[in-house]
């Protein structure tokens, strides 16, 4: 076997052998230090020989003199291995040899230094890394992968055969390297690495793995663990090694989840680590990380059972789940799982097989419903064909995709059933009509389409310019009032709304391509008045009032139907079909797609992903059965682990928190290990610092647990804790080695909040990412800015991108040069396809016209004619036939049908250039982009916060996912998708700590079948129900029990809701603490807030029937208002603002619409200088300083400052704002108007009182017999 013999390698090979198992000295694998292959000229042996029998005594280890015994080294794997990691790198020339030396295989000298030097490389840096692993995915690297793979190790000590202590345990470390795993540019090469570690049908993998469960089984039962305590530890990281190689060999290779023998290993695998957890007991990380991949095995395979009785009859399954058990329902399952088949070519059993947006199949086949997880326990076998965290992420992948891409394919399936209206009707009326009564989803229709040209692009790849008609609204008008339209308008913006081309003329030929607007040209206006002529095509969409033209560019790489359709459409113009395009403005693609994308990777590959025991509670996972023996904490709360980086021996030190106050002892109250009492902990701390009980209860409950929900009713300060547990993180993140903190949250306004709340603390090395921020302060921390700054300088990176530029603008030029063949149409690209596939036509063709060029030929062959078959003259003639036939004899009808055949041919063949091209830029791109994360992840490492949108964090989860960040803090939680959260949980998360309030705002969805309200019996999906809500709900005990039932006892996730709001008169928060809060207290200070000045009461509820505007119907995205809301709004801030008792921002306007809001500003911007225009400015001057005689100075101070801005507007004093953009922001008067009055519904929308109000008014309509108030909040008003 590999390695095993001596006598395989030469005698030069012998001599230098000995000096190659030097791991452990000075100069092991690096340095003087040889490796396979190479002369050891090192001081320490120049001569390069050594005796036999040293040879035959040695593992390698130290000098030639003397060999001391060392037997728990020889059972210590990782102790022994683990010497290597701080030792002199070896240098890449002679791994590089190692790899491309001689095609024989390694001895066991050989192979350890391999191992070595390979984790080196590795461990050294993103050139090194990428050398090592690109060479070992070569076919000489790979030989020795399947040496190593197939080699049977031994489990003694040997002098020639290779062991399991080092040889195994270092190719185990190398190939479960987190630098591996988690690295896009060498996705690929890992994807081989482990392909050949599978080997054919996976036996390569069965052979490996039963080895390394019989070394793991043989350690325990011949009783060499109990010799040492070390050794204890050391098997239970040969245990993490070994199960996260396994979950990786099964993750990288799908076909794996069926293989039978894989069962029996991951059983023999979980019966380890349950001997040496009940030797060792809890506490050891090593053990928890092994038993957590075992769960995650024994999901992939139980989706493999899945897969084997997909042929059985019965898979149909009868779903009896509902708790009053009054509905029995049939689940029809995915793709081949269905007794009936795929309902379509997008329907799958493994949603990374899905794509994103639907196919022309998914649209066209309505006859069955998709398949929706309804929601129900993660280890449940009903309803679902998977379990564990691989079905939790599969439910969300799939109600995330209806509620975006569903609800497109919903709205072109009606455009394409109801085409004549559509495209053909006349009554543009009757046309908006319908859209806005039946599109489940606003949409813009542009008629008219054509594609003018395809062209390629370095960096976005394909795209194309399309002409359209003329908005008709814009046809008479000037060019300027055209351009201000497009200008103001959102319409055909660039950015990430979606459009689709559609042609569905003919209902067997129906396309529907997917495009995002790249460059909508509104300055060529300009150009025409500064001379220059019209040109031929128009280039805008302002000049022309019939015609207008945008650049889109392809979502996604297109399928070869899609890419040959626009080639037809760009070769005849106008295309003989009408097109249309239509704009999906409510649809924003990058707000979904990178959650979605994300959701597959995780699926996919669930090994990395951190808290699968809580995400997903089992009775099977190690974590959970521990809580559940444990019991309770306090309150029938489960008990929750610390997050894995806060050991027992580790004191944390809080002194930043320390208050104003002077107190003797706060030195020692200010610390916190995990063997301090809580309560009294958080007692002492709320009397050192400015914390309260509730508050400083929530703070040091959250650090104690790995995952930790703080619910903060209003008011309360649940952003001021979040901010004080990022301060205490960041004053230990250098012993506790955290890295940078992970914050996230749902919109940007939220995001730059919580930021604005650091930088005040004093933290700034601050990285955001995001979109564009409105305030300055904020905007220069983010990466792009900080990109400006030198950075860290990586050997090999500029080589790297300045490759993958050059390579992107060959391969985008060579599919621009394909592209302008396809679109000409010529007969060149036909006689290209003849002489290639049909040489005896084209020899024809062109012999027969002598004297003529070969495209001249051609065309006098097409222009020709002749008598065609006389036997009959009726019969059409099928392609093959004429293909059989003398060219020049055929009919002139036969030719043209002939070259259509050919041109057809020509236009396959071109496409799959294009489409093999394409593959190959994407590719590109992705190592070009991944060039720039290397850099930009070592710059977020360094700084001490990193700040993202979950979206934006989707989006950029190739450079996130590398991030060494510890602790994961989301503001806002209750208020986020939990699929948006499940894709923050970055691999190197040990903590999350989830800020929120379930009881206040869920996360908005477009559909509303699958929201939590939705009044129907069965199935319930819950989309909108966060994971903050579903912990705060879930009742451990009863889900996660066994079927013999031995957890009766009910336990809840523990949830810390602060107490003391601090905002809010106690009138006012009266209001929720009888709905939703009974145990919320008012902070004394709170009842000291004086009277409204000019309002008696401090509450109203204005109650009307005062009808909203009627909307635009050429516009579907426009925005709700209320007119006569607005002059109430209007006519009550001017009575407030003649009090002269209110400062800048103390009045604050909040609506849920923007349209509203709009329509405020414009009112309240013109308002003062009607007020004054009423009345005497002098004596209003001097009222107002009768007024403030007497008060403070402070005061005096503000109606100076009132005087001199009095010629403002009203909006110099007001704070106008969106109810979710106020969430968090204070104000000492709060008008809310709610807007929305008709005859069909009447909503009351969900205001959630965020702010410090000393009144609070609501302008709505609330009696409606359609819908009633839930909860009448208005006896608390006058």
């Amino acid at each position: 076997m590999a390695g095993a013999k001596e006598t395989s390698t030469t005698p030069q090979q012998r001599k230098r052998a000995p000096k190659g198992r030097r791991t452990t000295g000075p100069v092991a694998v690096g340095g003087n230090n040889s490796v396979a292959g190479q002369e050891n000229t090192s001081p320490q042996n120049k001569t390069g020989k050594k005796s036999k029998k040293s040879k035959g005594k040695r593992r390698g280890r130290g000098h030639d003199k003397k060999v001391p015994s060392e037997p728990a080294e020889s059972v210590d794997p990782v102790k022994k291995t683990l010497r290597s990691e701080n030792r002199p790198l070896s240098t890449t020339s002679r791994v590089g040899s190692s790899l491309a030396g001689s095609p024989g295989e390694l001895s066991a000298t050989q192979m350890q230094s391999f191992l070595e030097a390979g984790l080196a490389m590795i461990d050294e840096s993103p050139d090194t890394r990428r050398t090592f692993v690109e060479s070992l995915a070569t076919e000489s690297g790979l030989r020795k992968v399947r040496q190593i793979v197939e080699t049977p190790f031994a489990m003694t000590y040997s002098v020639l055969k290779p062991m399991f202590d080092p040889h195994c345990i270092l190719f185990l470390r190398l190939v479960s390297h987190n630098e591996l795993l988690s690295s896009l540019i060498l996705e690929k090469a890992v994807g081989t690495i482990y392909n050949v570690i599978y080997g054919p049908g996976g036996r390569r993998a069965v052979g490996f793995f039963t080895r390394m469960t019989d070394f793991l089984t043989q350690i325990k039962t011949d009783g060499r663990h109990q010799n040492s305590v070390q050794f204890g530890a050391a098997r239970s990281k040969v245990l993490s090694l070994v199960s996260r190689v396994l979950l990786s060999t099964l993750t990288l290779n799908h076909e794996a989840a069926i293989q039978v023998d894989f069962r029996s290993i991951a059983g023999r695998i979980y019966d380890c680590c349950h001997a040496d957890n009940t030797d060792t007991g809890a506490g050891d990380d090593s053990l928890q990380w092994a038993y957590e991949n075992i769960l995650k095995i024994q999901d992939i395979l139980a989706m493999g059972d899945s897969i084997s009785i997909s042929q059985k009859p019965d898979n149909l399954q009868t779903i009896r789940t509902n708790p009053e058990g009054s509905t029995r329902h049939i689940v029809d399952l995915p793709g081949e799982l269905s007794e009936l088949g795929p309902r379509h070519d997008n329907d799958k059993s493994a949603i990374s097989d899905i794509q994103i947006l639907p196919t022309k199949s998914e649209i066209l086949n309505a006859d069955r419903p998709e398949f929706l997880p309804a929601r129900c326990a993660t280890d449940s076998s009903m309803m679902h064909h998977e379990r564990g965290i691989r079905r939790l992420l599969d439910s969300q992948f799939r109600l995330l995709r209806e509620d975006t891409s569903g609800v497109l394919r919903e709205g072109i399936r009606l455009i394409i059933h109801t085409w004549e209206l559509i495209v053909h009707g006349t009554d543009w009326r009757l046309k908006r009509k319908f859209l806005r009564d039946n599109m489940p989803t606003p949409v813009r229709v542009y008629s008219g389409a054509e594609i003018r040209q395809i062209k390629s692009e370095q960096f976005r790849g394909i795209e194309v310019e399309l002409e359209f008609d003329q908005l008709p609204r814009l046809k008479n008008v000037s060019a300027a009032k055209r351009k201000q339209w497009w200008v103001d308008s959102k319409a055909l913006k660039k950015g990430s709304t979606l459009l689709a081309l559609l042609d569905a003329e003919d209902v067997d030929d129906t396309s529907a391509i997917y495009f995002l607007v790249s460059k909508r040209e509104t300055s060529y206006i300009e150009r025409s008045k500064q001379g220059s002529g019209p040109t031929d095509h128009v280039n805008d969409v302002v000049s022309d009032g019939n015609r207008a033209m945008v650049t889109l560019g392809l979502v996604g790489p297109p399928n070869p139907q899609d890419l040959e359709k626009l080639i037809l459409f760009s070769r005849s113009n106008p295309f003989p079909r009408p097109l249309i395009l239509v704009e999906f403005p409510a649809i924003p693609y990058n707000s979904f797609e990178g959650i979605l994308r994300c959701l597959q990777v995780l699926h996919q590959n669930p090994a990395r992903m951190p808290f699968t025991a809580w995400l997903a509670p089992s009775t099977d996972n190690h974590e959970m059965c521990e809580a559940l023996t444990e019991g309770s904490t306090n309150a029938g709360n489960i008990s929750v682990q610390p997050p894995a980086y806060f050991r027992n021996n580790l004191s944390l030190d809080l002194s930043c928190l320390r208050g104003q106050g002077d107190v003797e002892d706060a030195s020692q109250i200010l610390s916190m290990s995990l063997s301090h009492d809580p309560k009294m902990l958080s007692a002492d701390l709320s009397r050192v610092t400015d914390l309260d009980e509730g508050q400083a209860d929530a703070l040091i409950w959250a650090l104690r647990r790995k995952i930790a929900l703080i619910q903060g009713p209003p008011g309360t300060g649940k952003s001021y804790v979040g901010l004080q547990l990022a301060r205490c993180l960041l004053y230990n993140k250098d012993m506790l080695n955290l890295g940078p903190i992970l914050c996230v949250c749902y919109t940007a306004h939220a995001l730059d909040q919580f930021l604005d709340g650091l930088l005040k603390s004093g933290v700034t090395n601050i990285i955001r990412i995001g979109p564009r921020s409105a305030s300055p302060h904020i905007e220069s921390l983010s990466l792009e800015i900080r990109k400006q700054e030198p950075g860290p300088r990586i050997k090999g990176l500029p080589r790297i991108k300045d490759d993958s530029r050059v390579k992107l603008l060959s391969i985008s030029s060579r599919i621009d040069e394909l592209l302008k063949q396809a679109q000409s149409g010529c007969h060149s690209l036909v006689l290209e396809v003849l002489k290639k596939r049909f040489p005896s036509h084209s020899n024809r063709i062109i012999s027969g016209s002598p004297g003529q060029t070969d495209t001249n030929a051609l065309q006098e062959w097409v222009s020709g004619d002749a008598p065609g078959d006389w036997s009959d003259a009726d019969i059409v003639r099928s392609i093959d036939r004429l293909l059989q036939e003398d060219v020049w004899t055929l009919k002139a009808s036969e030719r043209t049908r002939l070259l259509s055949y050919w041109q057809e041919a020509a236009l396959t063949e071109i496409s799959q250039r294009v489409l093999t091209l394409l593959e190959a830029h994407s590719a590109e791109k992705e190592r070009y982009t991944s060039a720039f994360n290397i850099s930009d992840v070592q710059r977020l490492n360094d700084c001490q916060v990193v700040g993202v949108t979950t979206t934006q964090l989707a989006n950029n989860a190739d450079l996130l996912r590398n991030l060494d960040a510890k602790v994961l803090i989301c503001e806002e939680a209750a208020e986020v998708l939990e699929s948006h959260v499940l894709t923050a949980l970055i691999p190197s998360i040990q903590h999350a700590i989830l800020i929120g309030d379930h009881l206040q705002l869920r996360p908005r969805i477009s559909n509303l079948r699958l929201s939590m309200d939705y009044e129907r019996e069965n199935p319930k999906y819950n989309l909108d129900e966060s994971l903050f809500e579903r912990l705060a709900n879930f009742r451990f005990g009863e889900s996660t029990s066994s079927g013999g039932g031995q957890n009766q006892q009910e336990y809840s996730f523990p949830v810390m809701q602060l107490s003391h709001q601090r905002r809010m008169h106690p009138s006012i928060s009266e209001l929720v603490r009888e709905t939703l809060y009974p145990k919320l207290q008012d902070h004394p200070t709170m009842a000291s807030y004086p009277l409204v000045p000019g309002i008696a009461h401090r509450l109203y509820w204005l109650d009307h029937d005062n009808l909203e505007d009627p909307t635009d119907p050429t516009e579907p995205m426009q925005s709700k208002t209320n007119t006569w809301e607005i002059g109430m709004v209007t006519a009550l801030v001017r009575h407030l603002c003649q009090q002269g008792k209110y400062g800048p921002g103390e009045i604050a306007v909040l609506t849920p619409y923007v349209g509203q809001l709009r329509m405020l500003r414009n009112v309240l911007e013109k308002e003062m200088t009607l007020i004054i225009s009423e009345m005497d400015s002098d004596e209003l001057v001097e009222s107002e300083g009768l007024e403030v005689s007497g008060t403070s100075t402070a005061h005096g101070k503000w109606c100076e400052k009132r005087r001199a801005t009095q010629k403002g507007s009203l909006l110099d004093v007001v704070r106008l704002a969106t109810v979710d953009n106020f969430q968090g922001e204070e104000a000492s008067v709060v008008i809310v108007s709610l807007v929305r009055s008709n005859k069909y519904r009447n909503y009351l929308s969900c205001v959630a009182i965020v702010t410090r109000p000393r009144g609070f008014t609501f302008l709505a309509r609330t009696t409606s017999p359609y819908m009633p108030l839930k909860v009448d909040v208005r006896k608390n008003a006058d």
